[in-house]
């Protein structure tokens, strides 16, 4: 038994915690953390994610718009890049006008529908990731002169 003189403390009236509940406690805190320091991670990459899908859903639909605006739809592609945030992330597209093939419009012989996809890659971790939009367009070759009276 311990005593101190000044403040006759002894051994049996200090309270403190023993190094073994103290290592006890610290584990029992780094495995609740650990689980929760994955979550957060998982977190971070799937928001990264959605914000690259979302992106390249914008760049698929502007890119879409603009092949449909035209007064002529060529059949072919054509190519581009656009860079995302900060120039981290290339964003590659790709535009493609094929005649579009349905059988229930061949019995008229329309061959002035268009098929459009646009598709559009970037990389994300050690993966190419990719999205494609599609739509048809009818190519109204119909001209229309107006005149004075």
């Amino acid at each position: 038994m311990w005593k101190n003189s000044k403040n006759k403390w002894s051994l049996h009236t200090i309270r403190a915690f023993t190094l073994i509940e103290v290592l006890i406690a610290l584990a029992i805190t780094v495995i609740g953390l650990v689980p929760l320091l994955h979550l957060l991670t998982a977190s971070i990459l799937m928001t990264d994610s959605a914000w690259n899908l979302s992106q390249a859903t914008l760049i698929g639909s502007a890119r879409l718009a603009e092949v449909i605006s035209q007064n002529d739809i060529k059949i072919g592609t054509d190519k581009g890049s656009v860079e995302g945030r900060e120039k981290e992330i290339v964003f590659d597209w790709q535009s493609k006008v094929t005649e579009a093939y349905i059988e229930e419009l061949q019995e008229t012989n329309t061959t002035d529908l268009r098929k459009v996809t646009v598709t559009v890659m970037w990389p994300e971790g050690q993966s190419q990731k990719q999205i494609s939009l599609t739509t048809y367009v009818f190519i109204d070759k119909t001209v229309t002169k107006a005149g004075a009276i």
